[in-house]
């Protein structure tokens, strides 16, 4: 008896070890390798996407990104949640990484956005009109999006570009940021770029945006105006002027700097205080994709530090710097992560800030002010 015991036992213990074994082996066979591209620099594949939209959550804890509708994917464990059958137009987290938003396709010139609660579940939903070009959270915690209104007319098209915030509660406050009427001469020679003209970024720390107003003068070629405006105060500046044919630009440095396409093919560098810009060295994206934060930009296939070229990667499908400075990258349908950059600008959100730059943006006081300010509240 006691023999068939010790047997059976022994048995037992022979099969855990065996679970464990293959447990083991499963996990190091899911554990994605990191590629070394360049010196310091690695890259780390992720996830399969069927899109080139995608989220990281602030902490990077968190990845949303689209295969076979909308999943949630555990940067560290790996761990997946689906949560929608739709595919994402536009995703978004909230500073502290606990709420998720989504735009999706709602039908002919419609979108609907959806807030998903800290367990992912569809908390909140809300049909807006138009076509979304941003999505973000703002300082405030509300839901902002900027959305292209078209509606088309014998005598033209007339585009307007529409400020939605949500607090996922009643219902958005809508305000009109530009609208244009576009003559048929016009369309016929700009139709085709004028949707992608179109474009909006948030600064880093949620309270501006920056986005293109179209102009369609008569017996003269459409431009847009770069436009920055501050969402509490709903201060306004005109930054420059640029083509129809720019693909747009993002927030650099520590968020009080531009870079952007002119749509002539070139970069520029633009402090929104002094209105200073200066050339950069590098060509813009035939392909529309630029990214930049602290001292790096993403542009033409290559990434850069200070102009000068780190890497260079073909058939990039999207690319993005996340709010802790990581950079992420589409790359032949896979989310990849790049590690080994070095950031000496992190962005730290805190309300006394956040409130000079209010004040800032108000014309309450100068922006020589606000850096004397700044280094009290921030040093």
């Amino acid at each position: 008896m006691r023999r068939k015991l010790a047997l059976v036992w022994q048995c037992n213990l022979f099969r855990t070890l065996l679970l464990l074994l293959f447990s083991l082996l499963t996990n190091c066979a899911q554990q994605p390798a990191a590629t070394v591209l360049s010196a310091g620099l690695e890259s780390t594949p992720l996830a399969t996407v069927d899109s080139a939209v995608f989220a990281i959550s602030p902490a990077g804890a968190q990845i949303a990104r689209t295969m076979a509708g909308l999943k949630v994917t555990d940067g560290v464990t790996g761990e997946q949640l689906w949560l929608d059958a739709r595919t994402p137009l536009a995703l978004a987290w909230s500073a502290d990484g606990r709420q998720l938003a989504a735009a999706f396709a709602e039908g002919a010139g419609q979108v609907r956005l959806v807030l998903y609660s800290p367990q992912r579940r569809a908390q909140q939903e809300q049909v807006i009109d138009g076509a979304v070009r941003g999505l973000r959270f703002a300082s405030d915690g509300q839901v902002v999006a900027v959305v292209d209104v078209v509606r088309a007319y014998r005598f033209g098209e007339h585009r307007e570009v529409r400020l939605v915030r949500w607090d996922g509660k009643s219902a958005p406050a809508v305000v009109a940021l530009g609208a244009a009427t576009v003559e048929p001469v016009s369309l016929a020679r700009f139709g085709s770029i004028l949707a992608r003209s179109q474009w909006v970024d948030f600064s880093p720390w949620g309270d501006e945006i920056h986005f293109a107003r179209l102009h369609d003068p008569p017996a003269a070629d459409p431009y847009c105006e770069l436009v920055a405006r501050h969402l509490e105060s709903g201060s306004e500046r005109v930054l420059a002027r640029v083509n129809v044919s720019s693909i747009g630009g993002r927030f650099f440095g520590n968020g009080d700097q531009l870079v952007y396409d002119d749509g002539e093919g070139a970069l520029r560098e633009l402090d929104l205080w002094s209105g200073q810009s200066r050339p950069l060295a590098f060509k813009s994206d035939a392909a529309g994709i630029i990214a930049a934060r602290s001292r790096f930009v993403w542009t033409g296939g290559a990434l850069f530090e200070d102009g000068r070229e780190l890497l260079r990667l073909a058939q990039v499908e999207a690319a993005a710097f996340a709010a802790d400075g990581s950079f992420y990258f589409i790359r032949n349908d896979r989310l990849q992560r790049l590690s080994g950059l070095v950031f000496a600008d992190a962005v730290a959100v805190s309300d006394p800030l956040l409130r000079l730059r209010n004040w800032r943006a108000a014309g309450l006081i100068s922006p020589q002010e606000f850096e004397k300010q700044k280094r009290r509240v921030a040093p």
